[in-house]
C-alpha cells in the first residue's frame, strides 16, 4: 500500500524537485521536504522561501539540514586535492553518495520514515533479484551517471518520482499546477560554483603549482601560473599565441603540461580506481567482461572489455577516443539492458 507511506524528499527549490514533491503527494505518499544546506551560495534565503511556499501549497512539512561542515570537509577538500594532484574531479558524484543520499537516509531513519526520494531523472529496477539503477523514460536527461556509487541497499529505499516522465512532461505539469512559464534557467552542475568558474574558486582556496608548457616532442612553449588551472583536453585559455590549435595532453605533478593535437589524445586503455561495483560478482576477478562505458555525463556509450583486479578495473576500449580525462567518473553499463554495473575514477 502506497497511501500514507512517509518519504524524505530532497529538494533544491528548483522545478524538478518541486514536481517530484507534487507527484509524490498526488500518488498518496506523505512527503517531507528536506533542504540540505551545503554551501553559502548567493540566493539561499530566496531558495528557502520557495521551499516554504511549496510546502504550504502541498500542505506538507519541510525541514533544513545543515550539512555545510561535512560538505566542506569531504566534497570541497576532495575537489581541491584532485586538482592539485593533476586530476579533474566530479564533485556531484561524490556528493550524491557521501552527503545527499546519506543525509536523507539519516533523516528517514531518525523520523521513522519509509523511503527517501529526489528529483533526479533516474529509475530503479529489479534484475535477477538485485536492485539496479536503470534508464529512466527520458534517456536524454538520464542522471544515473551521477548516482552510480549508490548501493543496492540504499536504492531499495529510493523513489525517483520523475523516472517515467520526460522533461517536456515536467514542464507541462509545472505550467498546469503552478501556473506561469517554465523558468528558463536550470540548476548549476556544481552548486558551489554558481558562475561555473572553478579557476577563481581554486585560486582563492588551493595552492598553485607553476610550471612550463611543452610540446609533445619536448619543445618548450611557455610558462603557466599553475597546473591546477588546466584540465586534460582543454584547448582554450592556454595563454599561448600563434600556431595551430593545441590541446592539453598531460598534466604532470611537477607542474609541466604537455600540449599536442587532438589525434595525440586518442587512447584505448585506461584504469579505474576508487571503484564502486553494484554487485562484485558482475566482474569476476581477472576475467574480461564486455561492458558499455560512459566517460563523462551524456557522453556517447563506448564498447569496452573490463578486467578487475584487487583494487582497480582495466578498461580496454574497442575503439580509441580522445576525451578520457583523469579524475572524471567512468560509469559501467550492461551492454543489453543498460543498467548500471558500477564505475570509478579514471587514471591513465
Amino acid at each position: 500500500m502506497i497511501s500514507g507511506k512517509k518519504v524524505a524528499l530532497g529538494v533544491s527549490g528548483g522545478v524538478d524537485s518541486s514536481i517530484a514533491a507534487y507527484l509524490l503527494k498526488e500518488s498518496g505518499f506523505l512527503p517531507t521536504l528536506v533542504y540540505l544546506k551545503l554551501y553559502p551560495v548567493p540566493g539561499m534565503e530566496q531558495t528557502l522561501e520557495k521551499i516554504a511556499s511549496l510546502a504550504d501549497f502541498l500542505n506538507v512539512d519541510w525541514e533544513v539540514m545543515d550539512m555545510q561542515p561535512q560538505f566542506s570537509g569531504i566534497i570541497i577538500r576532495d575537489f581541491l586535492d584532485e586538482y592539485h594532484a593533476a586530476r579533474t574531479p566530479n564533485p556531484c558524484v561524490l556528493c550524491n553518495q557521501k552527503i545527499k543520499f546519506s543525509a536523507l537516509e539519516e533523516f528517514r531513519e531518525k523520523n521513522g520514515m519509509d523511503y527517501i526520494a529526489t528529483g533526479h531523472y533516474a529509475k530503479t529496477g529489479s534484475i535477477d533479484g538485485n536492485i539496479f539503477l536503470v534508464p529512466p523514460l527520458d534517456v536524454h536527461k538520464d542522471q544515473s551517471y551521477y548516482l552510480y556509487r549508490l548501493s543496492g541497499d540504499t536504492l531499495s529505499r529510493v523513489l525517483f518520482p520523475l523516472a517515467d516522465y520526460t522533461k517536456s512532461n515536467v514542464r507541462e505539469i509545472y505550467h498546469s499546477v503552478f501556473g506561469g512559464e517554465y523558468p528558463d534557467s536550470e540548476s548549476q552542475d556544481i552548486c558551489f560554483l554558481p558562475d561555473g568558474d572553478y579557476r577563481s574558486f581554486y585560486r582563492e582556496n588551493g595552492p598553485l603549482t607553476p610550471g612550463t608548457f611543452f610540446s609533445s616532442d619536448g619543445k618548450k612553449l611557455g610558462d603557466h601560473p599553475g597546473k591546477e588551472l588546466f584540465t586534460v583536453g582543454q584547448r582554450r585559455g592556454l595563454g599561448l599565441g600563434g600556431g595551430g590549435t593545441l590541446y592539453v595532453l598531460e598534466i604532470r605533478e611537477n607542474g609541466d603540461i604537455i600540449l599536442g593535437n587532438r589525434e595525440d589524445r586518442k587512447i584505448s586503455e585506461f584504469f579505474l580506481w576508487n571503484i564502486h561495483l553494484a554487485y562484485p560478482e558482475l566482474f569476476p576477478m581477472e576475467e574480461d567482461v564486455e561492458t558499455l562505458v560512459q566517460i563523462r555525463y551524456n557522453a556517447p556509450f563506448q564498447e569496452a572489455r573490463v578486467r578487475r583486479n584487487d583494487i582497480s578495473l582495466k578498461i580496454q576500449l574497442h575503439n580509441p577516443i580522445p576525451d578520457v580525462t583523469p579524475g572524471q567518473a567512468c560509469v559501467l553499463y550492461d551492454p543489453k539492458k543498460k543498467y548500471v554495473k558500477g564505475g570509478g575514477r579514471i587514471r591513465l
